[in-house]
């Protein structure tokens, strides 16, 4: 078993990342950083900007894109994505030039 990540399975026919399939990574984000990107979300919905009134709330929740955030958060999710991406590109590197055609 990998202590990175986790997969979640469903239906006959599954396959990482491709069919039927979810990869969690536990402890992939820290407290700090959600915090960072709540604190920001909320700051964001509770504005008042046009903006804010894009996206609807759906069951207590609201989702924004990241491009409406405050900088800080932005730079956050580009670290994110980074960090995502070499994770993906030193355990799956096969998997990765097949799905996105080349190396992460």
């Amino acid at each position: 078993s990998n202590t990175l990540f986790h997969e979640a399975t469903f239906g006959g026919n599954h396959e990482i990342f491709v069919c039927n399939s979810i990869v969690l990574l536990p402890d992939f984000l820290t407290k700090t950083d959600c915090h960072i990107l709540i604190d920001s979300a909320d700051r964001a919905v509770h504005s008042g900007s046009s903006a804010s009134g894009l996206y609807s709330i759906q069951n207590s929740m609201s989702r924004m894109p990241v491009k409406l955030l405050d900088l800080e958060a932005q730079m956050l999710s580009s670290s994110i994505l980074r960090r995502l991406l070499r994770i993906l590109e030193e355990q799956f590197p096969v998997l990765c030039e097949r799905i996105f055609g080349r190396r992460c």
